[in-house]
């Protein structure tokens, strides 16, 4: 194959675009290159190179072709700010693919080829090649010195984006973190992630009633037929619990009302005996006196008495007398002990021609007028 020899030209370009992202900071250089066209390719740049648009999930290597159009830049971007935002990044834009497209495929392959770029730059192992072997290497090597990624921080952001490529990714970054964590945690995590990024509904045909619970299937199976039970058996308790609470019901009822009559009795009779004392003291000497008859006045409409019915005719009278208004006016001057009525006030004499009537037809009308 022949050898891909940077120009100046190159050089320059890379010189300007490593001087932009200091100016700009990592994050503007990251969010850049992870958009549609550049690390990501479209669909018209690999059918123009040549590169297969099937992704495949078992081999998580970025295609040599275009690997190698962009590691010139990224090999001088390479450094410890800028690598672990461009990790980080891509794996919160993973967590955003709604499913397994181009891009999720291309995400998950970038992140693999750093890990393992930055883990294997400055490997010295490989003594026995020859001097031009080992140049060729190190001429296609992504980076070439290692730098210290806050591995944690990687391992958070690839649990919180799980993909088919989770476990893979997972199972390099327990390999290259340092400190390690437990190596019975690491197979806990990788065994959740399995259960979790894989497909598929369990078969029917199957009875995972014996098995243990290690897959998605026998799990799903279990909760199926739990629930199945659960369903059976919450019928029958309804069924049993109803007749229950229908006759627990009705003997409620028959005690709240009973507690409820007893419980008025108790409290006209308070009533009536704190406040019967006091009213009777206070009509002493006068025709009134209070009614020793219990009476629930709430039961009786306004306006109506006990033993009164709603026929207005009640209210008549057999026995009365009648009375004019001069004579009623005559009794209240003699109570009075002066010559004015009680009820009326000293009135000012007027001029006779600003009156309606004139005395004497006041007193006609009066002398007609009768009370009972």
């Amino acid at each position: 194959m022949k050898q891909w020899n940077c120009t100046a030209e190159l050089e320059w370009l890379i010189a300007q675009v490593k001087d932009l992202s200091r100016q700009n900071g990592p994050d503007t250089s990251v969010e850049t290159l992870l958009e549609e066209g550049f690390l990501i390719p479209t669909t018209k740049q690999l059918s123009t190179l040549k590169i297969e648009k099937e992704a495949n999930t078992e081999n998580l290597h970025v295609p040599r072709t275009f690997f190698r159009i962009w590691h010139p830049l990224l090999k001088v971007l390479h450094s410890q700010v800028f690598t672990q935002e461009l990790l980080e990044t891509m794996f919160v834009s993973l967590g955003q693919c709604t499913d397994q497209n181009l891009r999720a495929h291309y995400l998950s392959c970038w992140i693999y080829e750093v890990l393992l770029a930055n883990q294997r730059a400055g490997d010295k192992k490989n003594t026995q090649n020859s001097h031009n072997q080992i140049t060729a290497k190190n001429k296609w090597k992504l980076f070439t010195h290692k730098v210290f990624l806050q591995w944690k921080r990687l391992m958070q952001k690839c649990l919180e984006s799980p993909c088919l490529a989770t476990p893979k990714l997972l199972q390099l970054i327990f390999e290259y973190m340092k400190p390690s964590i437990p190596a019975d945690t690491q197979e806990q995590l990788l065994a959740l992630c399995s259960l979790y990024v894989q497909k598929g509904e369990y078969d029917l045909s199957v009875d995972y009633r014996d098995q243990p619970i290690y897959t998605v299937e026998s799990l799903e199976w279990k909760i199926k037929q739990d629930s199945k039970s659960r369903a059976y058996n919450q019928w029958d308790r309804a069924a049993v619990q109803e007749e229950g609470d229908q006759e627990m019901s009705e003997q409620t009822e028959d005690d709240e009302m009973a507690t409820e009559e007893s419980y008025d009795e108790e409290y006209f009779d308070v009533i009536n005996t704190k406040i019967g004392a006091e009213r009777r003291a206070a009509l002493h000497g006068t025709a009134w006196e209070v009614s020793e008859e219990l009476v629930k006045w709430s039961e009786y409409p306004l306006g109506l008495v006990p033993g009164q019915t709603e026929d207005p005719g009640c209210l008549l009278v057999e026995n009365y007398s009648e009375m004019s208004v001069l004579e009623q006016q005559g009794t209240e001057s003699q109570m009075n002990g002066h010559g004015f009525p009680m009820s009326s006030p000293a009135v000012a004499p007027t001029p006779s021609e600003n009156l309606l009537w004139s005395q004497s037809e006041l007193n006609e009308i009066k002398a007609g007028l009768r009370l009972f």
